[in-house]
């Protein structure tokens, strides 16, 4: 099997202007600083051929914090792209980081699209009819190569109420075009599990708080081929790792640099688990391993449990 695609997908940094600057009693800036220095020290086994950051750069709009996106990925040799969140300035992210006319990366066997699912002054995401069009052409340009999606926004509800309530609302019209580029002799089954996702609506993560918080790598690997030839549906926002299957895809997020939400809470509740990233080895067969690396554990590094919000 040929060298696989490394794609390194990092998130919801929600950095201020002002470095010293603490929210939920924790230093974003920090804690981000400790995540680009984690993955610079790995650098001689891992480097990405392609690092994308899926949103929520800013927590305050700034261009200062940009900026210091900006410098901090002075690190990597190769392309960085970059996504908006819903606490993001697209203009001014667009801007400073020049990632505007960034949708579509191909490389041999496998190509990377990226959606924006941000909406101005929402929270909650949707995926414009621009950007619903773009995805179907792309699609329909080259329907059997392997493709991974990147968005902010989660798709499927994770089974976190509050969260829920703040994902893509029109997950329905994005799953309709996902549908229609998967192999033609599994609709039944997709339709069967469909049915089943649909009713559970739960993120198939077996690992407590206590063992996210404890270890000192992270869950393991993910080592799938798919059923289809979209692999994957990437996002952030959800400040979880998470991994689910629906429609022969597979449907995964990717812990915070900073705070962590609570898996399957009802409502808002922060988590002791550490900030990380994802890693992706794409192989040319079409199959792909992935996992997510956190910070060892630092209890200096916990947030403050009983924040009610932000």
């Amino acid at each position: 099997m040929n060298k696989p695609i490394k794609i390194l997908q990092i998130t919801d940094l929600h950095l201020f202007g002002d470095q010293k600057s603490k929210l939920l009693g924790l230093n974003p800036y920090n804690h981000f600083k400790k995540v680009i220095k984690s993955i610079a020290d790995n650098f001689a086994t891992m480097r990405p051929d392609l690092t994308i950051f899926s949103g929520d750069l800013s927590q305050d709009y700034s261009l200062q914090s940009y900026l210091t996106v900006k410098e901090c990925c002075k690190i990597f040799d190769t392309k960085v792209t970059f996504i908006p969140g819903n606490h993001d300035d697209q203009a001014m992210l667009h801007k400073i980081l020049n990632s505007l006319h960034d949708k579509e990366f191909d490389f041999p066997n496998w190509r990377i699209l990226l959606l924006n699912s941000a909406q101005a002054g929402q929270v909650t995401g949707f995926l414009t009819a621009k950007e619903l069009d773009f995805l179907e052409k792309t699609l329909a340009k080259n329907p059997t190569k392997a493709t991974l999606i990147f968005m902010h926004h989660h798709t499927l509800p994770i089974n976190c109420h509050w969260l829920d309530k703040l994902g893509l609302t029109n997950a329905d019209a994005f799953l309709n075009i996902i549908s229609k580029y998967q192999n033609t002799q599994n609709e039944n089954r997709f339709s069967r599990i469909a049915q089943v996702a649909s009713s559970l609506g739960s993120v198939l993560d077996t690992h407590d708080s206590n063992k996210r918080r404890d270890r000192k790598i992270d869950m393991d690997a993910i080592i799938s081929n798919g059923e289809g030839y979209i692999k994957a549906v990437v996002c952030g926002h959800i400040h979880q790792e998470s991994n689910q299957r629906y429609l022969g895809v597979d449907f995964l997020s990717t812990p915070a640099t900073c705070w962590q939400f609570l898996p399957q809470s009802p409502k808002f509740k922060l988590d002791s688990a550490m900030p990380g990233y994802r890693w992706f080895e794409l192989y040319s067969d079409g199959t792909y391993k992935t996992y997510v690396k956190r910070l060892e554990y630092d209890e200096k590094m916990v947030p403050d449990l009983n924040s009610g919000g932000y």
